[in-house]
């Protein structure tokens, strides 16, 4: 949503959205969140005017890491955004998930920490499979988004 709109119609506080996604949701809400405008994805419709920013990311079961299979590996892959000044990410992973495997979310928290990004939170559930943020475990992941989410909200 554009924030001039945003702010004029409902008055919602765009400096505080948060997004959360899981699996191929969770891939395109970390794509918003740390691909900038010079990554070339905002795309042509005449927004140039309108940050697509947002404060925080939760995800499960995150591809973070995109196969050959789907074009440019590099450009539409979280992994290639990640920075120091990331914006603050959770991420929840089921050690079981045949689909996102576990190490591919190692990966990609490795890399935050590695350069220095100040809050990456990585949950892992033992036994979990790829509807690790649903289902089974919702006591558990519900809880922990609704907290994350909050006290990144408190900070801003």
């Amino acid at each position: 949503m554009c924030r001039k709109m945003a702010q004029s119609a409902r008055k919602v506080d765009t400096d505080r959205i948060v997004a959360y996604g899981h699996s191929a949701g969770a891939h395109l809400v970390l794509m918003l969140g740390l691909a900038g405008p010079e990554a070339g994805l905002e795309g042509d419709g005449g927004w140039d005017d309108y940050s697509s920013s947002i404060t925080a990311v939760a995800g499960g079961s995150p591809p973070t890491e995109m196969p050959g299979r789907y074009g440019d590996t590099e450009k539409y892959s979280p992994l290639t955004y990640v920075t120091a000044d990331a914006l603050p990410i959770l991420l929840i992973q089921g050690t079981a998930d045949p689909i996102v495997r576990k190490e591919t979310t190692d990966k990609f928290v490795d890399k935050m920490k590695e350069v220095g990004a100040k809050d990456i939170r990585y949950k892992v559930i033992e036994g979990a499979v790829h509807d690790v943020a649903y289902n089974n475990y919702l006591d558990i992941t519900s809880k922990a988004i609704d907290d994350f989410f909050n006290e990144v909200l408190a900070k801003n």
